[in-house]
């Protein structure tokens, strides 16, 4: 858990994004531009714990690491529904891209790589018949790249002044910040990071400690790339159009909001 701590607070140090975000001299609106660019994080991530993360034996068969795994994807597999529900509150209907397929261009866009890649990265790391102790990393490694994103988005955005629009967001605001202050399992949401004694005193083998420290190094540094995806974003100061999608020719998939096939 310091391993992860430490990991986390280079990350933060390394990224402009949570200075971005706290900048007031920008209009929350700009600020907020990253959001719909989190889009395939919020169902990827919680889609790869549950099809892939979970045990799928019985309780009574589950040692202390596999029945935490479990816990932790019960208490945490339906936020998206956050998510979504402030997609739209954020006005990205439909009318906003322009069309079905503009969505999907969205979701698999050139701006979206770094969040495709971190997701894909932490489904390479997901293996069911492998150390239950690098499985229940997993979560933590999760849980704490997001920390720092969710609590400068809730005191710079969601808290600050009196504005009903981004007051009354559920997936950074009080609807999604409490759930996770009350997480049973991973505890970086609350009051004090409390440690959890039911996994205080496990014994990580130095094998699975080397094999830990690598998948936290590459993972926040992948958290990394994807807060300066965001941060870019918001420095473009382009919010999503139709016309961004009104591409011409078959792109590769890594070029289809490039400019370089859009009208």
């Amino acid at each position: 858990m310091e391993y992860i701590d430490d990991s986390r607070k280079r990350m933060v140090e390394s990224s402009p994004f949570f200075d971005t975000l706290r900048d007031e001299s920008l209009p929350k609106s700009q600020r907020m531009l990253f959001f719909p660019y989190m889009l395939f994080f919020s169902l990827g991530s919680p889609d790869l714990k549950t099809l892939m993360m979970m045990y799928r034996k019985p309780e009574r068969e589950l040692g202390t690491a596999e029945s935490k795994v479990n816990s932790f994807i019960l208490e945490d597999n339906f936020h998206y529904n956050f998510y979504l529900n402030d997609l739209e509150r954020l006005g990205y209907g439909l009318d906003k891209f322009g069309s079905t397929s503009a969505v999907l261009r969205h979701v698999f866009s050139e701006e979206a790589i770094p969040t495709r890649r971190l997701v894909y990265a932490i489904g390479s790391y997901i293996d069911p018949e492998g150390d239950p102790l690098v499985a229940m990393a997993i979560p933590e490694i999760i849980e704490a790249g997001l920390f720092d994103l969710f609590t400068t988005a809730y005191q710079h955005i969601v808290e600050a002044g009196n504005d009903e629009e981004y007051g009354s967001l559920e997936y950074f605001g009080d609807t999604h910040v409490n759930l996770e202050q009350n997480h049973s399992v991973t505890h970086w949401f609350a009051p004090g990071h409390p440690e959890d004694d039911d996994v205080a005193d496990l014994m990580v083998p130095d094998a699975s400690y080397e094999q830990i420290t690598k998948m936290v190094n590459d993972l926040m540094g992948r958290f990394r790339d994807m807060y300066a995806g965001f941060d870019r974003v918001i420095k473009r100061n382009e919010d999503i159009r139709p016309q961004k999608f009104d591409v011409r020719g078959w792109p590769h998939i890594d070029e289809i909001t490039s400019g370089k096939s859009a009208i």
